[in-house]
């Protein structure tokens, strides 16, 4: 064998060396890449998907998913896409999967996404009773800054009376988003705010202003109401905030309706201190000065109302005492009774045999 011979073979020797060495510096520094299965997951998010296995249409046994390196949400939305989906569906209702709540929602989003991802029409199924067609559609379309299907949903109710999506989009970042979904009310709120041009502070401000009047006015509604109106109702409301909140169980006897033609005429007890300032705002008096005397139990305070072609009108607010004696009766600015409202306090009062004190006699005996 020739020197020239040996010299290359040492050569091809060294450059064998050379290349086992790289390939082994190579495998120490980037190891192979182990992908995700459904074991790596841990038990709740495992029994999450279990709760609709009746809806899996693959085995998710059989899914390899990212490799472990990527966030562990991001892996599991995989799984979801894998075992159940068939079709793209909007990110804000997969993000329903990652609210680690064990018990289902109601509404339950888990499965609305299973109903969007398998091509399945989502509004006589599931959403129809919260709502219409049309915001079943809006709901799906959201756009990507709704992060979440809450928040989908009320965007979907502000964006049907929105001028623009922006007014929509932004109550999603306002306070209504922790009310309760499928209330009317709420949805009247939304579909209010998202009508007007207001900011997130203007939102929130008539938000809890909202909140307020329910717990005391279950009948009160921002439906048809302009925006002038409801700020003037909250400027009354932050001055009656330094009135102490007063609520009472007043008297045993019950509201009254009478039907009388063409109209019809209630009698309400008034049982807290907002019922009382409202009285007195609509009424142009001071009856708010009687909540001490409510809450004492020394007097009750009503209100009578009528119904008349289609519109319910105040007439008057009516004291009487804890001994069953009507002390006054008040109509707008202070005014007497009428003739005709002082027949129907002469009926309500015989009825519950109550009587009568002062200058309310003389009113009740011309009716008579």
């Amino acid at each position: 064998m020739g020197k020239r011979t040996r010299l290359r073979e040492a050569q091809q020797s060294a450059d064998e060396l050379a290349l086992a060495a790289l390939l082994r510096f190579h495998k120490k520094s980037h190891p192979r890449i182990q992908h995700t299965t459904w074991r790596d997951f841990p038990d709740h998010m495992i029994a999450r998907m279990h709760d609709y296995g009746a809806f899996a249409i693959r085995d998710p046994a059989d899914w390899h998913g990212p490799p472990k390196s990527e966030p562990i949400e991001e892996r599991y939305l995989d799984l979801i896409r894998y075992t159940f989906g068939r079709y793209p569906a909007p990110a804000h209702l997969e993000r329903a999967w990652l609210d680690e709540s064990d018990v289902p929602k109601v509404p339950d989003f888990r499965h609305w996404h299973i109903l969007a991802t398998q091509g399945r029409t989502l509004h006589p199924l599931c959403s129809a009773l919260l709502l219409t067609r049309a915001e079943t559609h809006q709901f799906l379309m959201a756009p990507s800054v709704v992060r979440n299907p809450t928040a989908a949903l009320w965007y979907a109710m502000g964006h049907s009376t929105a001028p623009s999506p922006r007014g929509a989009i932004k109550i999603t970042r306002s306070r209504i988003v922790a009310q309760p979904l499928g209330d009317a009310y709420w949805k009247d709120v939304a579909q209010f705010l998202s009508r007007h041009p207001l900011t997130l502070d203007e939102m929130n401000e008539i938000i809890a202003f909202a909140a307020a009047i329910q717990q005391d006015d279950p009948l009160f509604s921002l439906r048809g109401r302009s925006l002038a109106s409801v700020q003037r109702r909250i400027a009354d409301w932050k001055a009656m905030s330094g009135l102490a909140p007063l609520q009472w169980t007043g008297s045993r006897l019950p509201n009254a309706s009478y039907e009388v033609p063409g109209a019809t005429w209630h009698f309400r007890q008034l049982k807290s201190t907002l019922r009382l300032f409202e009285e007195g705002r609509r009424m142009s008096h001071c009856v708010v000065g009687y909540a001490e005397n409510c809450y004492g139990g020394a007097t009750t305070i009503w209100s009578l109302t009528c119904e008349r072609d289609g519109r319910a009108r105040r007439h008057l607010t009516v004291e009487v005492d804890h001994e069953g004696t009507i002390w006054q009766v008040r109509g707008f600015a202070n005014r007497m009774a009428t003739l005709e409202e002082a027949e129907v306090l002469c009926r309500w009062a015989a009825e519950h045999g109550l009587t009568w004190f002062g200058d309310t006699v003389e009113r009740a005996q011309a009716a008579e």
